[in-house]
């Protein structure tokens, strides 16, 4: 099969969150660069760790102002979120990841991404106004 029909598969094996057929695509020469670093992004809104750590070898975390990490913090994906952060921009579009995480509840992502931003986590300070929100 060519890497344009194997790609082709690989996007409903993503798109469905089907790990193992997703990593056979990728071995047998399915591109997971595809459209801009888009698989990595989908896996990290899937909540999809073993996926994002398979696409994080030949994606770049960074594109579209590391939008992966901001869906791994939506949707509450620590596991993702702690994949994503060494090689995102945490402070992108304003720090808007650390809100996002907090607007759906997700406190264990919100105290992750407070550790390695600079965010003071005791009195009133940006931590609790993230919670607030």
């Amino acid at each position: 099969m060519d890497r344009t029909a194997l790609t082709e598969q690989l996007v409903v094996a993503v798109r469905d969150n089907h790990t193992e057929e997703a990593l056979s695509l990728i071995a047998q020469g399915a591109d997971p660069t595809h459209k801009d670093s888009w698989f990595l992004r989908l896996a990290a809104t899937n909540g999809n760790a073993v996926l994002v750590r398979e696409f994080l070898q030949t994606c770049d975390a960074s594109v579209q102002d590391s939008a992966a990490l901001r869906l791994a913090a939506e949707a509450g994906s620590k596991e993702c979120v702690d994949l994503l952060i060494p090689v995102s921009d945490l402070l992108a579009r304003d720090g808007v990841v650390l809100n996002l995480a907090a607007r759906y509840g997700h406190v264990d992502v919100v105290q992750s991404l407070a550790q390695h931003m600079d965010v003071c986590i005791n009195g009133g300070n940006a931590f609790a106004a993230a919670l607030d929100h």
